[in-house]
């Protein structure tokens, strides 16, 4: 039998997260930035073939994306990241990360609103060779489709 920590809460996979972190993680969930949003919207409801979820607490951290199937960690960087603390502390969650084999893909927030598809591009890459790795044979997606909820139109874009 598990014996549960004081102040930490046992999730379903080999995630484990202080009640503090997971709270925050709800908070963040529904204050999600408007390029978290933009790129959320592309990668919601399995649109790369694979499973996203949004501000997901991992240990001491939150990631902002996070496929769990192909432990690849998306996070969108705003101009606290660009200070000294903000890099030490990026480091120190990348080495963390790297501890438990997730790839962390960082994009600056313009990225996001200058060269979406670009972004999308790079993930999807990323999960195709985590794919191939894991699997021994690349992966047959062929087109994404990105759709906003305050747009009732969808845009497929080729790959």
């Amino acid at each position: 039998m598990r014996r549960r920590l004081q102040g930490v809460r046992m999730r379903k996979y080999f995630l484990q997260s202080y009640n503090s972190v997971i709270a925050k993680a709800r908070y963040l969930r529904k204050r999600m930035t408007r390029e978290e949003r933009i790129l959320w919207s592309c990668l919601r409801q399995n649109a790369l073939g694979v499973h996203f979820r949004k501000q997901v607490p991992f240990g001491a951290y939150i990631l902002d994306l996070f496929c769990l199937p192909a432990r690849i960690a998306v996070e969108l960087d705003g101009s606290q990241h660009r200070t000294v603390e903000g890099e030490e502390y990026d480091k120190n969650r990348v080495e963390y990360l790297r501890s438990f084999g997730i790839i962390v893909l960082r994009f600056p927030n313009g990225k996001i609103r200058e060269n979406l598809v670009e972004v999308i591009d790079v993930i999807n890459e990323e999960i195709q060779k985590r794919n191939a790795i894991r699997s021994g044979a690349g992966s047959n997606i062929e087109t994404w489709h990105c759709q906003s909820r305050s747009e009732d139109e969808s845009a497929g874009i080729a790959l």
